[in-house]
């Protein structure tokens, strides 16, 4: 099974676990809402994760009759966020909205405040979520072959920002940095949009983010994009290449999006009630441009622990193979 397909398991894996070992709860679906749920996220208002959230909550709002607060919690790479969800009661009221980054943080930071296998039970997974690099209209490269040709010719000298240090996107672009030998300074900050906003003031030369983040600002030719960093070329850019055609052989980076809550929270809410919801048409430019909108069915998830350790160990290559 290849990275990609590992993390594709992710959730699936610990969806059906959390399933089988909390099946002995006696309520039902229909006891769920009776109060207003928070979305807690990781990453500042305006990115993807943020307006996605957003949408969903309209409508669970719309389908139970219950508010649904998005409360965002930036920094330290999605661990605050993931904390107060860790360390909240397992009751489905309180939910994470989250990226990679739920895997990568163990591997990067010993002493977490939370466990996140033990801790936090998986709902559903939303998306893939490929990324893009991204630079400055004004920037004299087109391709990547001249992005890395003028980052050899200036070592040091180039920026770029991310939504945090130990993100996804991050560890995506310093991969690519070491494939291409190049050497280009890491600018982070606490979510996609102020990182975008830092390259639309000039603060920096360029950014990797999620696709989604920066579709309007390509469009307008404020931005301009180099590559994507999956296997397949994607379906919104479709005459962008990837990083592996465009001369890094075998290249790929793909992260998830997807919605967790803390142990203990029924099983009925987590494959019945907010699956219903997510099941529902969400159209808007966040959503087509997911390389797949994918509902995992706990019922064909295998159990196995080495799919389970399958998800964790693909970011953990990342990390590795981007770090050394």
């Amino acid at each position: 099974m290849n990275r990609r397909s590992c993390i594709k398991a992710t959730l699936l894996s610990l969806l059906a676990i959390a399933g089988v070992a909390l099946s002995g709860t006696t309520a039902s679906a229909e006891d769920f809402p009776v109060r207003p749920i928070r979305i807690v996220v990781p990453f500042a208002p305006g990115g993807a994760v943020d307006l996605i959230s957003r949408m969903l909550g309209e409508k669970m709002t719309k389908a139970w009759g219950q508010p649904v607060v998005v409360d965002g919690k930036p920094g330290a790479g999605g661990i605050i966020a993931a904390t107060a969800v860790a360390k909240s009661p397992g009751d489905g009221y309180t939910l994470l909205m989250t990226t990679a980054n739920l895997t990568i943080n163990p591997n990067l930071h010993k002493d977490l405040p939370y466990d996140t296998q033990k801790d936090l039970v998986p709902v559903v997974q939303m998306f893939d979520v490929p990324n893009v690099i991204v630079v400055r209209s004004d920037v004299p490269v087109k391709t990547l072959a001249e992005l890395i040709a003028l980052a050899k010719e200036k070592p040091g000298k180039l920026n770029y920002s991310s939504a945090g240090t130990g993100t996804f996107p991050h560890l995506a672009f310093e991969l690519f940095k070491k494939r291409a030998g190049i050497d280009i300074a890491h600018i982070p900050y606490k979510g996609a949009a102020p990182a975008l906003t830092a390259l639309l003031t000039k603060d920096v030369d360029m950014v990797s983010t999620n696709i989604s983040d920066v579709m309007p600002f390509i469009t307008s030719g404020a931005m301009r994009p180099i590559a994507v960093t999956s296997a397949s070329r994607s379906k919104v850019l479709p005459d962008v290449p990837t990083i592996a055609e465009a001369g890094i052989p075998g290249f790929e980076a793909v992260g998830w999006m997807g919605l967790l809550a803390s142990a203990g929270t029924r099983p009925y809410w987590c494959n019945v009630c907010v699956r219903n919801v997510v099941k529902r048409p969400m159209r808007a430019a966040p959503m087509k441009s997911a390389t797949m909108f994918r509902l995992p069915d706990s019922t064909n998830a295998s159990t196995s622990p080495g799919s389970t350790a399958c998800e964790i160990a693909s970011p953990m290559r990342l990390i590795r193979r981007s770090t050394r």
